[in-house]
């Protein structure tokens, strides 16, 4: 679930105005983060829009670019994290019902 945040969001101009208040290399790193993540919703929008586009019968252009973008995201570290941290959580649940069938 996707958590508000008291801030807006940043728009190009706004992060480029954090940069240029207090320049510093962990800055820069961050925003550049930003923007690459920036870049990965607005790639997802697109794919949206194709899906949308094709007709039944067509090659459908839009699963290909969909799996090239899930294969993407599986790569982020933070749906790495996620992933391990179900997998743990599905894994001791799976154990626990073991145990009572077992009994």
């Amino acid at each position: 679930m996707l958590r508000s945040s008291p801030y807006p969001a940043l728009t190009a101009d706004e992060a480029r105005a954090l940069y240029d208040a207090a320049p510093s290399p962990q800055l820069h790193r961050a925003l550049w983060e930003i923007a690459r993540l920036q870049r990965m919703v607005i790639d997802a929008e697109r794919i949206f829009a194709l899906r949308e586009m094709a007709a039944p019968g067509m090659v459908d252009p839009a699963r290909q670019k969909a799996d090239r973008f899930r294969q993407m995201v599986q790569k982020e570290p933070c749906w790495i994290e996620r992933k391990t941290e179900q997998d743990a959580s599905f894994a001791a649940m799976e154990a626990s019902w073991t145990k009572r069938r077992v009994r």
